[in-house]
């Protein structure tokens, strides 16, 4: 990374120079493909070691990138989402420029092809590191997006993805208004489809994290009593094991203790999930 950084600012003009001729003509898709993946990888590498250099990546990057995203070059999208997420991660805070962008992400539209919704869930959560008063003034957009990405099997992992980014990001007060239907439409959406199990605990796991046990046995509690220790005796217990990657599975592993404590103290907590959790 810091051995490439001097040459960064040659690679990146060549790169878009190339990229501005591509636009008016994305005939050729493996070509693109590799050409976005070599502008991904430069941020990735360098930016990373040299957060400097984000300024300068961001100048020369934005003209083009909001080209594409004015035309609505449908094969561009993805990977234009792809790296203003991974710039964004390399921020602490907004700039003018992704605060203008925020709205129009938000758009019904945008979400409509399948191939921009990854990309525009990890944008999304970048936005929530770096620009959390933005997202607390769009908030009933975020929620509209994850209720339409909740609603679809092919979807809903992503849904959970965003959940769990709102959780780790929101102070449970500024959240709190919405936490009664998001849990309903959680629960609606595992008794329709089981498989969605897994990401709710992760996005569950990432509530207890934040709000902490007590907070979550609470959630399932008011929707109707003896709900927590349906919820952890089952659908905790039976998921949990098999949620991957190791940041979900280190916050799960430690929720899951947090609720073991929390059921030998908390009425809210039932003691009979204690063993299925174990």
């Amino acid at each position: 990374g810091e051995a490439m950084a001097p040459y960064a600012n040659v690679c990146i003009e060549s790169l878009n120079s190339i990229l501005g001729r591509v636009c008016a003509n994305p005939s050729n898709p493996t070509f693109n493909h590799y050409l976005f993946e070599t502008v991904a990888s430069l941020v990735r590498f360098i930016c990373a070691a040299t957060p400097a250099a984000v300024d300068a990546f961001e100048a020369l990057l934005f003209p083009p990138f909001q080209q594409v995203l004015q035309l609505d070059i449908s094969e561009f999208t993805p990977y234009v989402f792809q790296v203003l997420a991974q710039l964004l991660e390399c921020r602490s805070v907004l700039s003018p420029s992704y605060e203008s962008l925020f709205p129009p992400l938000l758009t019904p539209t945008m979400w409509e092809r399948p191939g921009n919704i990854p990309p525009l869930v990890r944008l999304l959560c970048a936005y929530m590191r770096a620009g959390k008063p933005l997202v607390l003034s769009h908030l009933e957009g975020v929620l509209g997006v994850f209720q339409k990405l909740l609603a679809s099997k092919a979807t809903d992992g992503a849904a959970c993805k965003l959940l769990g980014a709102l959780f780790a990001t929101l102070e449970i007060a500024e959240v709190a208004s919405f936490l009664p239907p998001l849990f309903n439409l959680c629960l609606t959406r595992l008794q329709n489809n089981k498989k969605v199990g897994g990401h709710l605990v992760s996005a569950w796991a990432t509530f207890v994290g934040r709000y902490g046990a007590a907070a979550l046995c609470s959630q399932f509690e008011a929707i109707q009593p003896g709900l927590a220790n349906m919820i952890l005796g089952r659908v905790w217990a039976d998921n949990a094991p098999g949620v991957s990657g190791v940041l979900p599975r280190k916050t799960v592993l430690i929720s899951s203790a947090r609720l073991l404590a929390a059921m030998a103290e908390q009425p809210a907590c039932p003691g009979e999930a204690f063993c299925a959790v174990v």
